[in-house]
């Protein structure tokens, strides 16, 4: 992982961009930003300890936004490599990870997985909620078994 620092209005992503890094906010703001109409749009913004990129990494999907700092940022910049390596050597921890980095995309999740997920919660509801931005190679990544049940017993079907 590597600290960088970028001056005000630097674009550390582009929108439709598929970067290999995922970014920490250590310090400082960004906007995130689309082109609508033609026009930079702000949809939102990240402050200090949130995280971006991480659609991207995760599942090799293009960026939805520009992220453009506000001021001036420390940035924590994670390459995919290393945090795929990461995840592999530590199972244990790898699903509390990605639940993590998942509830920051765009609301993908719903407020009952901010505290781990229903009782009972299994491989095969990581896998539905992956499968929302991801593909075949993400979810062998994280071994989710695309043909395993649902905590309430129903068969889970990943269209990709």
């Amino acid at each position: 992982m590597e600290a960088e620092y970028f001056p005000p209005k630097e674009d550390v992503i582009l929108q439709n961009e598929t970067p290999t890094d995922l970014f920490i906010l250590v310090s400082g703001a960004v906007d995130l930003i689309a082109k609508v109409d033609g026009h930079d749009q702000v949809l939102g913004k990240a402050v200090t300890g949130e995280i971006f990129g991480e659609i991207a990494v995760l599942c090799g999907r293009p960026q939805p936004f520009t992220v453009r700092t506000t001021e001036v940022s420390q940035l924590l910049r994670l390459n995919r490599t290393a945090l795929m390596n990461m995840l592999q050597a530590n199972a244990e921890d790898k699903h509390v990870t990605l639940d993590n980095l998942f509830q920051q995309t765009d609301g993908l999740l719903h407020s009952d997985w901010l505290h781990g997920g229903p009782k009972g919660a299994t491989q095969g509801m990581l896998a539905m909620k992956i499968a929302l931005h991801a593909n075949l190679e993400t979810l062998n990544m994280v071994d989710c078994n695309i043909r395993s049940s649902s905590y309430e017993g129903e068969t889970t079907r990943i269209l990709l």
